[in-house]
C-alpha cells in the first residue's frame, strides 16, 4: 500500500511521530540519569544530534555522495555500519540511549535517493537478523525478575492506544479531506506499532524509567496492535466493496449507453 494516498499518509506520519518519540524518550532517559547534569546533557545531545542529522543529509544528498554511493554501494554500507555503532556508543556514553545515536544516522540518509536504498537495505538486514541477540537478555531478565503480566494494565493500555491511533488518524484524516474509508485505512495502520515501539520500551526499561510488570503490559499492547492492522484492512476492504453499487449487466450497459 505504500503507493496508495493512505500508504504514503501513513508513512509520513509515523516518521514525524517516531522522530518525536525518540525526542521525547532521550529527554525522558537523560532526566532519569543519576546527577544534576542528566537534564543538560541530553539536551546538548538532542542539539548536537540535531545538527549532525541535518548537516549530514545535506552532504549525503550531493551529486558526489550519490556518485559513490551508486559506485561502491558495499563501501558505503560498512561506512554506514561502522558511524552507527561508533554514534551509538557516544549516545550510550553520555547517559541516553544507544538506539537515539543510530537514530540520529538514519535521519541523515536522504529519503528520495534511490542510490541509498541498497546500502540501507544490507545494514537494516544486517540489524534484522541481530534483533533476537537484542533482545535475549532483556527477556531473560524480566522473566526472572517480575510476577508474570499485569493484565489488567495491558487491557487498558491497548484499549487507550486503539482508541488514540485509529480515533485520532480517522478525525484528523476526515479533516485533510479524505473519505471514511481512506481515513479509517490511515487509522488502522497508524495503529501499528511494530518493532519500533517494542524497541523504545526496550530503551526505557534498560534506562529504568519501565518497570518490568509495565514493560510487558506495553509490549503485550504492541503485539496486539500490530496483530490488528492485516485483519482489520481486510475488513475495510470487504465493507467497502459490500458497500459499493453493483457494477450494470452487459445489457443495462447497453440500455444506459
Amino acid at each position: 500500500m505504500t503507493a496508495t494516498r493512505a500508504g504514503r499518509l501513513s508513512l509520513t506520519s509515523a516518521a514525524l511521530i517516531d522522530a518525536v518519540a525518540w525526542l521525547l524518550v532521550a529527554v525522558v532517559i537523560g532526566i532519569a540519569t543519576p546527577g544534576s547534569g542528566g537534564v543538560w546533557t541530553a539536551a546538548t545531545v538532542l542539539v548536537v544530534g540535531t545538527l549532525a542529522a541535518t548537516l549530514g543529509r545535506r552532504l549525503l544528498k550531493t551529486p558526489q555522495a550519490e556518485r559513490l554511493c551508486a559506485r561502491w554501494p558495499w563501501l558505503v554500507a560498512v561506512v554506514l555500519g561502522v558511524c552507527v555503532l561508533q554514534a551509538a556508543d557516544v549516545a550510550e556514553s553520555r547517559g541516553l540511549t544507544a538506539i537515539f545515536g543510530a537514530f540520529v544516522v538514519g535521519l541523515m540518509i536522504p529519503p528520495d535517493s534511490p542510490h541509498w536504498d541498497v546500502p540501507v537495505r544490507w545494514v537494516s538486514t544486517l540489524g534484522l537478523w541481530l534483533v533476537p541477540v537484542f533482545f535475549i537478555a532483556t527477556g531473560l531478565k524480566i522473566w526472572t525478575a517480575s510476577g508474570g503480566i499485569p493484565w489488567l494494565v495491558a487491557i487498558l493500555a491497548t484499549v487507550l492506544a486503539v482508541l488514540s491511533k485509529i480515533g485520532g488518524g480517522y478525525a484528523v484524516s476526515r479533516l485533510g479531506g479524505q473519505g471514511r474509508a481512506e481515513a479509517l485505512r490511515v487509522g488502522v495502520m497508524l495503529n501499528t506499532r511494530g518493532l519500533t515501539e517494542i524497541v523504545l520500551l526496550q530503551a526505557g526499561y534498560s534506562a529504568g524509567v519501565l518497570t518490568s510488570g509495565l514493560y510487558l503490559a506495553l509490549l503485550v499492547m504492541a503485539v496486539v496492535t500490530t496483530s490488528m492492522t492485516g485483519p482489520l484492512l481486510s475488513l475495510i476492504d470487504r465493507r467497502q466493496g459490500a458497500d459499493a453499487p453493483p457494477a450494470p449487466r452487459k445489457g443495462e450497459q447497453v440500455a444506459a449507453g
